[in-house]
């Protein structure tokens, strides 16, 4: 779930007075009923699956990322790691299905700035880490595009992504179109083995839109149990008077020794930041 910054800040505002000490009242601030609803029908409806990344409610959560923004994702991997660029027909596959809106980009051709977004990740992980293991997880996996490309790029033997059992459904959906070279599953958090642990955990936006309450299930049974991770955060949390709704982002440091915070590039929302750990030792 990408960096939606004032829209998600407009939600928790619409919500302060209310409480939602159950988990059920909302699983993450994206969870407002419409994208649920918009999910299903992707599910039950191919018309609307073939073009699902073109869709106006889904694009208020995920597939928003502006030609600009792609444009800094081009520039910072480019600096990172130009190899990536210089296979970028490699990663197209992901463009192939939902009918993105694409861009034509100097010196690669068309690509959506979302997959865009996705090497950008990959490009940070081998910025700034030695080793990354081959059991991975995600929290919050939009359709799978994350994974997938990460499927490429890293020699992962297994890949656990968290989310909604309706949102579950359409990843699978989506990924099953495609070969992967790694074993993935889908689940809920409910649905966890407890004695599970990670070599790396990642999330794109949507762990910094869960309630505190939710948060701090997902550090103790998922987060703590991994050696390493990186987490791109939304800015809720960044401020203290937030804190009432989402862990600040030092409290988040508490659960996890060695990790640091790292500058957004480009950054999508005012306050927008990266958390990342490594129980090892990171390369920068």
């Amino acid at each position: 779930m990408f960096g939606i910054g004032r829209k998600i800040k407009k939600v928790i505002n619409r919500f302060k007075s209310r409480s939602y000490n159950s988990i059920g009242f909302l699983r993450s601030w994206s969870d407002n009923g419409t994208y649920v609803k918009t999910v299903r029908e992707f599910l039950i409806n191919e018309k609307k699956f073939n073009k699902f990344k073109r869709n106006r409610y889904y694009r208020e959560i995920l597939e928003h990322v502006t030609r600009t923004q792609g444009e800094g994702y081009l520039k910072v991997i480019n600096s990172d790691n130009r190899n990536l660029i210089n296979n970028i027909n490699e990663y197209k596959f992901n463009d192939l299905i939902g009918s993105p809106i694409k861009y034509k980009y100097p010196k690669i051709g068309e690509i959506s700035p979302t997959t865009l977004r996705y090497l950008k990740v990959a490009s940070d992980i081998k910025k700034y880490f030695k080793n990354v293991g081959y059991n991975f997880a995600e929290i919050g996996g939009g359709y799978g595009g994350q994974y997938l490309i990460l499927d490429k790029i890293f020699d992962i033997t297994s890949y656990t992504i968290f989310d909604l059992n309706d949102v579950n459904k359409l990843i699978e959906k989506y990924v099953e179109h495609f070969l992967t070279n790694s074993f993935y599953r889908t689940t809920t958090i409910n649905q966890l083995d407890n004695t599970q642990s990670f070599d790396f955990i990642i999330s794109n936006y949507a762990f910094s839109e869960l309630p505190k309450k939710l948060q701090i299930v997902y550090l103790n049974k998922v987060i703590k149990k991994s050696k390493r991770g990186y987490m791109t955060m939304n800015s809720t949390g960044s401020i203290k008077s937030d804190s009432n709704y989402n862990l600040h982002k030092e409290d988040i440091k508490l659960y996890l020794p060695n990790s640091k915070i790292i500058n957004e590039e480009p950054r999508t929302a005012e306050n927008n930041y990266i958390i990342i750990w490594d129980k090892d030792n990171f390369n920068a």
